[in-house]
């Protein structure tokens, strides 16, 4: 239950967020790239992971569950608290690659057609990559309908006065 959903197209995610906005009310959605890298880093310039600007391969594994953990899969929600961000987000770096809304040729297209069938971005490393990818800068690509072991997705909650919808 407190798992990261994996095998997850961006498509499956941008589904499950209108179904869940519509059971609750109000605007749930994929997080754009700006908005990952606000929870990622706090704002902070000189946060190239979320918890600083330094990778110790000594704290690393208290930190994220990337390549240098060893596990080999993803890991519940929560078991790096070590790892959070400035921004009070937990497994930013890590886990699973998380689905932006942003298109990675385009990032300031954020909307996708059933046809449509570029890129989109993901965010944050998984448990398969090493700590290059865990860094808060870092950005890799998949099609819409790519669905992997390595890759989920986190929620965003907008205002109520927001008209965005994906």
């Amino acid at each position: 239950g407190n798992h990261p959903a994996v095998y997850v197209s961006w498509f499956d995610a941008v589904a499950f967020c209108r179904w869940l906005s519509r059971r609750l009310g109000f605007p749930v959605r994929l997080p754009d790239e700006w908005e990952w890298q606000q929870a990622a880093t706090g704002g902070g310039a000189n946060n190239v992971f979320p918890w600083g600007s330094e990778w110790d391969a000594k704290q690393e594994p208290w930190r994220a569950n990337t390549f240098e953990s060893r596990l080999g899969q993803p890991t519940a929600v929560g078991m790096y608290p070590a790892g959070v961000s400035p921004a009070g987000a937990l497994d930013m770096a890590g886990t699973v690659w998380e689905w932006c809304l942003n298109k990675f040729k385009a990032p300031e297209v954020i909307r996708s057609g059933a046809r449509d069938f570029s890129a989109c971005v993901l965010r944050g490393g998984s448990w398969s990559y090493s700590e290059d990818g865990a860094r808060a800068a870092c950005r890799v690509r998949d099609i819409p309908d790519g669905r992997l072991n390595s890759i989920g997705f986190r929620v965003v909650c907008s205002s109520p006065s927001s008209s965005t919808d994906p």
